[in-house]
Formats: structure tokens, sequence, C-alpha cells
């Protein structure tokens, strides 16, 4: 699929740009639940829309500076395999224990809701 939407450009490093936009499109997934549940228990289902949008917004921002730091980390070198490897499996677990706090807040703030 990527080959067909994209063309040949993203294997001119291997497999690594496939990689990296199956891992990526997860933890965007991932972040953008852990950003919206708790926000919906606090704020309620009337502002959904606004819930969806920072939500993804905080998403795109999280990844974007882990990806940063990445490259920080490198400095001008190029990214070795182990490195950007690393780095995404970070990335995947990073999403998934914000997934984790964002489950507890959310069931504490249920808690303590007034329906």
């Amino acid at each position: 699929m990527t080959v067909f939407i994209h063309g040949n450009k993203y294997f001119y490093y291997g497999f690594r740009g496939a990689i990296a936009l199956i891992v990526g499109g997860g933890v965007l997934g991932i972040l953008i639940g852990a950003f919206a549940y708790p926000l919906y228990y606090v704020w309620g289902a009337g502002k959904t829309e606004v819930i969806s949008v920072l939500s993804a917004l905080g998403a795109v921002a999280v990844i974007m500076v882990l990806s940063i730091m990445v490259n920080i980390i490198s400095g001008d070198d190029a990214v070795s395999n182990t490195l950007y490897y690393a780095s995404l499996i970070v990335m995947l677990f990073l999403s998934l224990f914000t997934f984790g706090v964002s489950y507890i807040l959310s069931c504490s703030i249920f808690k303590h809701k007034e329906y």
C-alpha cells in the first residue's frame, strides 16, 4: 500500500519507512484516545468536537516532540537501524504508558463525577 500511494521513495533505507508509518499511526491512535477519554469525562458530551480537535493536536505535538528528540540525539549523523527501531519501540511504550495513566485518571474522574 505504501508503494502504491507514495511510490518507492519510502524504501530507500530498506523497510524502515513502512514500519514507521504503521507504528506512527498506532501511536497516534493510542495518544488521541489517551487525551480524549479524561477530557470527555471532565467536559462532558457537549464538547465532543473540541475534545476531538484538542486530542488530535496534542497527539501530533507529542509525536513531533519525540521525533525531534530522536533527531537531536542522533545529531547530524544518519540514524542507525538500532537507534531507529529503538526510538520506535520507546515511542510505542511511552504511548501505552500514557494510555494506562489516562485510564487511571479517567476512572478517578468518573468515580468522583456526580450525574
